[in-house]
C-alpha cells in the first residue's frame, strides 16, 4: 500500500499543527513496520504551478504543489490531480479543509481519506467555529436557508442587514450579486450582504463533494451532525491520538487552587463566560491562568481584550499571552485544575486529554470533545456551554472541596493513547482498500 499524506493547504509542516504532526510521527514507524509507503505532499500558494521535491519530512520523501494564489476551486482540482497523479497512490489522507483534495481524488477514482479538524469544513460559517449559531448556542440542524441569520451576524449591524435581505426578493439580490462580480467590483458592506446566498449554496455543493470521501470524526456529535447533512455513510469515528509525553504532576494545594486555561481567545471558546465566572469566586481562593491570545482581530475580541485589560490589576488573574507549545508543559505542571468553557463544537480537544495526561482533572462544557474524554465526577466535571452560573458553580464547589482534585487525578490518564489511533487509521486504510478492490471486481463482472 502506498499512501500519500495531505498536509494543510497552505501550511508546511513546520508551522502545521502539533496533533497532525505528532500523528505524522507515530505514522511513519508504523507504517514503514507493515511494509507500506507513504509520502508527503504540501499545497501552498505562490505564483507559478510546479512540483518541486522538497526536503524530506521525519526522514520520509516530501513534495510540494506551488499554485497560483489567484487560481479557483476548478484550477486547483486540476493542479491536485495531477499532482496526486505524479505521486502515484493507492489511498490519500488529506487535512484539507476546501474540499478540492476530494473532488481531484473523485475524478481519478482514487480513495481518499480527510480528517475533520474544524466543523467550518461543513458549516456555512467556515473557520474553527463551525456550528456556533449568532445566539451563542451549538446547531443543531442540517445546512439550511436558517444558516443565512448566522452569517448576518457576522457583519456589523446584523439586524440591519437581516432587514434589508428581508425587503429584497432572492433574484434581485442574486442579479445584482452577478453583475457585481462579473464587473469585478466589490462594495463595502452590500457585497458580503449580497453573497450570503452564494454562501449556503457553495456548502451544499461542497457536502455533495464531501460525500465521496471517508471522513474521520473525533467526536460522537459531529458524527451527529455529518449524518444530519447525509454525510453518515463513509464517516469514521476514530477520537484523536494524543502522544504521552508530559509527565504526571500533581502538586499539593497550599492555599488557592490555581485553575489554567489553554486556547484561543474568543467568543467561540467561551474565555469571557470563563472570566465573569471566575470573577465571582473569593479572590482569596483561587488563581485563573490564561494561555493564548485572540484567535483574530473583530468587535467581540477587541470587547473582551478591553475586558482583559480592565481586570489587569486583579492579582489572582495571570495572561501569558500565546506560547509555544513545547513551553506550555513546563508552565502548566504546577497547576491544579484545568477549564475548557468551550461554546462551540469542539471536534475533540487536544488540550483536554494533555491535561488528563498530566494528572490534571477538567472542568469542561459539553461540546462534543470533552464528553469523550470526561467522565463526570470521575477525572473531571462536564457543565452546560454559554452558562456563567454552571461554570461559576462547578468551580465554587471545587475550590471548597480541595480533596477532590487529588481523587480526580489519580483516575486521569490520556483518553486515547497515539498509538491505538495510528492503529486505527492504517486498518481503515487497508479496509477502505480491500473494499475498493471488492468494489472493482463486481463492476468488471457485471
Amino acid at each position: 500500500m502506498k499512501l500519500v499524506f495531505l498536509l494543510t493547504y497552505d501550511v508546511t509542516y513546520e508551522h502545521e499543527h502539533p496533533f497532525t504532526r505528532k500523528v505524522i510521527q507515530a505514522l511513519i514507524p508504523e507504517m514503514i513496520k507493515r511494509n507500506h509507503t507513504i509520502v508527503f505532499g504540501t499545497i501552498k500558494k505562490g505564483n507559478d504551478n510546479v512540483v518541486e521535491e522538497d526536503e524530506s519530512i521525519e526522514g520520509i520523501g516530501s513534495y510540494t504543489l506551488t499554485v497560483p494564489a489567484s487560481y479557483g476551486f476548478r484550477e486547483l482540482v486540476d493542479a491536485t490531480k495531477n499532482f496526486i497523479n505524479f505521486l502515484n497512490p493507492d489511498i490519500v489522507h488529506s487535512n484539507i479543509a476546501e474540499t478540492f483534495d476530494i473532488a481531484a481524488s473523485r475524478e481519478l477514482d482514487i480513495p481518499i481519506v480527510n480528517t475533520v479538524h474544524i466543523g467550518g469544513m461543513v458549516c456555512p460559517l467556515g473557520g474553527g467555529a463551525g456550528f456556533l449559531k449568532y445566539d451563542g448556542t451549538l446547531c443543531r440542524q442540517p445546512v439550511s436557508s436558517q444558516c443565512e441569520r448566522c452569517l448576518e451576524h457576522k457583519l456589523p449591524l446584523p439586524a440591519f442587514a437581516h432587514m434589508a435581505r428581508a425587503l429584497s426578493p432572492v433574484w434581485i439580490r442574486r442579479k445584482i450579486n452577478a453583475f457585481l462580480q462579473a464587473s469585478n467590483k466589490r462594495i463595502l458592506y452590500i457585497s458580503p450582504l449580497l453573497a450570503i446566498d452564494n454562501v449556503c449554496d457553495a456548502t451544499r455543493e461542497k457536502i455533495d463533494i464531501l460525500r465521496y470521501s471517508h471522513l474521520i470524526a473525533g467526536c460522537k456529535k459531529l458524527v451527529e451532525l455529518l449524518d444530519m447533512n447525509g454525510l453518515s455513510e463513509k464517516v469514521h469515528l476514530i477520537p484523536h491520538g494524543v502522544s504521552d509525553d508530559s509527565c504526571r504532576s500533581t502538586p499539593d494545594i497550599k492555599d488557592k487552587v490555581k485553575f489554567y486555561y489553554v486556547g484561543r481567545l474568543d467568543e467561540s471558546k467561551g474565555t469571557e463566560d470563563l472570566l465573569n465566572a471566575f470573577l465571582k469566586l473569593d479572590t482569596d481562593s483561587a488563581e485563573l491562568h490564561i494561555i493564548g491570545d485572540p484567535g483574530g482581530k473583530n468587535v467581540k475580541n477587541e470587547r473582551l481584550m478591553n475586558k482583559y485589560k480592565s481586570i489587569g490589576n486583579r492579582t489572582n488573574i495571570f495572561f501569558y499571552g500565546r506560547l509555544p507549545h513545547a513551553d506550555i508543559t513546563g508552565l502548566v505542571k504546577d497547576f491544579h485544575v484545568m477549564v475548557h468553557s468551550a461554546r462551540y463544537l469542539e471536534v475533540y480537544g487536544i488540550s483536554i486529554a494533555e491535561a488528563l495526561g498530566m494528572g490534571h482533572p477538567v472542568i469542561a462544557t459539553k461540546c462534543g470533545g470533552a464528553e469523550m474524554q470526561i467522565v463526570d465526577g470521575e477525572n473531571g466535571w462536564l457543565v452546560e456551554p454559554n452558562n456563567v452560573s454552571s461554570l461559576y458553580d462547578k468551580m465554587k464547589y471545587v475550590v471548597e472541596h480541595p480533596g477532590l482534585i487529588a481523587d480526580a487525578s489519580r483516575k486521569c490518564k490520556i483518553p486515547h493513547p497515539m498509538p491505538e489511533y495510528i492503529e486505527r487509521l492504517i486498518d481503515l486504510y487497508v479496509s477502505i482498500l480491500k473494499k475498493d478492490e471488492y468494489d472493482g471486481r463486481l463492476k468488471r463482472n457485471n
